[in-house]
């Protein structure tokens, strides 16, 4: 029988682990935060109770108060940089106290972002249209924050020991289909939790073919629980031939071998780990970038650029096909993963032959995603030469996979569309399509946020800005990326022995109090051996499923019985005893 939360009715609890969240003095991350106490013997009502900046104090009025049928309740709205004080109260079915609890303390944390010098950040939201836009949250990198549509932070990343301090630069943060967070750092890749425990970090001192690897720009976890993440590696390739002592006196890592001249450049890999760290798959750009597309763009100097930076991949959903994009190149390919070859590339042509579509469309661009109709969803720096007179103008576009080379583009939007801004973004930003088909774009050091429909209405607009110790002013806040996510999921559940358990049989509540549906396989041990095991059906959040669990012949003398509860998607276990 299931039952709605607020009309379930609980017998005593005849044994259980305590559960304290957030645990007694925690510093918290989060604006909405889930809170859980002991069940109490007869209690058939908890009263919740929060203060800020108090402990409590006699006759001061609380922050909130409110009431349910389990000790488990949820806050939102909660202030950064400040301490509360919480308590829950148990009464029984005359509302008489059973239990007056335990006062606990948290703190919510300061937020700091990824420059020191920045002591304040917000979105000056200039479009917001409701119903129109997807919803959801924003988490922007370089804020090391999570935003409302109403710019308001929920959620920002907590220093962590030995890899975020208040000087690090954090990049392409994103929210996994596992509710955990991706980013990377200047040294390293890591996976947290929502509290920012580690859960999985890259290889330190990775080191391919004798030279040592840096992370850099795009990480992303698979639905197959393994991560892909761009390298680098510095290799040296043939330099200019012919050249002058004055074209050579500004290079460094030349080297002359044989009367030859080489230098070293920054070459691409793209890894993939599984999760002890594992390097189960990669592609190497050294043998694929020619010597002459290395050589083709000069200095005044006549000295070769000498670069093919990447900056971006995708992967289809089928796992077959990956794309990377090199900025340096204005060049994006497509890479069959079983073979290792390119099999189609799309940007400007250099001598290689390379690219086979798109010649001219896009320049120094970012991001490069597959989608799931075979286009790929391209931001455009254009970071081109232009006419005397004429704006560069930065865009987003969409492109066929499979493309003729004159008949590529399917879609565009340009940036110039008002004089908020110059139009024109320098360097990073990314595209996402979001479930409702529109287009959230992030664009890079043009500071600007904006989603957008195909019809190519603005319905969700905001510039990023910043305030400096010392500057007295707002000044805009370039971004690197900006991830999308419907909401927080939150995972946790309250179990209750029921008083008619016995010998023969288990009576028992599992009450879903996390914010989305949710499994749970029950099982139970007699002197640690399994005598059952099941898994329940999905209960929705804040809903309770009751479980009648048959006992058969039970080994003789057993005076105890544990039951063992765990969430599938939360991976959360809580034991409960019972005395027979």
């Amino acid at each position: 029988m299931r039952l709605s939360l607020i009309f379930i009715f609980i017998f005593s609890c005849l044994g259980s682990i305590a559960t304290i969240i957030p645990s007694e003095n925690s510093r918290i991350n989060y604006t909405t935060i889930y809170f859980e106490e002991d069940l109490q013997p007869g209690a058939q009502n908890y009263e919740f109770v929060l203060y800020s900046d108090s402990l409590l104090d006699e006759g001061k009025q609380a922050d909130l108060r409110s009431m349910s049928r389990v000790p488990a309740f949820r806050c939102s709205d909660l202030q950064w940089g400040t301490r509360y004080s919480w308590q829950v109260n148990a009464y029984d079915k005359d509302h008489k106290l059973v239990h007056e609890g335990t006062v606990h303390v948290f703190r919510t944390v300061n937020i700091t972002y990824s420059f020191p010098h920045v002591i304040r950040a917000g979105l000056d939201i200039k479009t917001n249209k409701k119903g129109k836009h997807s919803g959801g949250l924003l988490l922007l990198d370089y804020t090391r924050c999570m935003y409302t549509r109403d710019g308001i932070p929920v959620w920002t990343l907590p220093d962590i020991p030995g890899i975020v301090g208040p000087e690090t630069q954090i990049r392409d943060m994103k929210l996994t289909a596992d509710n955990t967070i991706t980013f990377l750092t200047d040294k390293t890749a890591v996976e947290i939790d929502l509290d920012g425990k580690i859960l999985w970090r890259a290889p330190r001192g990775f080191v391919y073919e004798k030279d040592t690897v840096i992370y850099h720009h795009d990480l992303k976890k698979t639905d197959r629980g393994t991560y892909m993440v761009l390298g680098t590696r510095r290799v040296l390739r043939p330099f200019m031939q012919n050249y002058t002592a004055g074209q050579l006196q500004n290079e460094a890592e030349i080297s002359v071998i044989n009367k030859k001249v080489y230098k070293k450049t920054q070459m691409t890999i793209l890894l993939e780990f599984d999760r002890n760290g594992k390097l189960v798959w990669f592609w190497d750009a050294d043998s694929y970038i020619k010597d002459a597309d290395l050589l083709y763009k000069k200095y005044e100097t006549g000295a070769p650029l000498f670069s093919s930076h990447s900056n971006a991949f995708s992967e289809n959903a089928e796992a077959t096909t990956v794309y990377i994009g090199f900025r340096d190149l204005s060049r994006i390919v497509k890479i069959d993963k079983a073979t290792k070859k390119v099999t189609m590339s799309y940007g400007e042509k250099f001598p290689s032959g390379d690219a086979e579509a798109a010649n001219n469309l896009f320049r120094k661009q970012h991001d490069g995603t597959i989608t799931t109709r075979n286009t790929l969803l391209i931001f455009n720096n254009n970071e081109a030469a232009v006419k005397e007179g004429e704006r560069a103008v930065s865009s987003l576009i969409e492109i066929k996979e499979n493309a003729a080379p004159d008949d590529t583009t399917l879609w565009s939007f340009a940036l110039n569309f008002d004089s908020q801004t110059t139009g024109w973004s320098s360097g990073g930003g990314n595209v996402t399509e979001l479930p409702n088909s529109n287009f959230l774009l992030c664009a890079g050091t043009l500071n600007r946020v904006l989603e957008v429909t195909r019809d190519k209405e603005i319905v969700w607009d905001a510039l990023i800005q910043s305030f400096s110790a010392g500057s007295g002013a707002w000044k805009p806040f370039p971004q690197y990326r900006c991830s999308w996510l419907p909401y927080l999921k939150n995972f946790n559940f309250v179990p209750v022995l029921l008083e008619k358990s016995n010998a023969r049989e288990i009576s028992l509540n599992i009450t879903n109090t996390g914010n989305t549906g949710d499994k749970y396989l029950v099982e139970v041990f007699a002197i640690g051996k399994g005598i059952y095991k099941k898994r329940t059906e999905n209960i929705p959040a804040n809903e309770t499923l009751e479980q009648v669990i048959p006992l058969k012949t039970l080994p003789p003398n057993i005076k105890k019985l544990v039951i063992r509860i765990t969430s599938e998607s939360g991976k959360l276990k809580k034991e409960l005893s019972l005395n027979l």
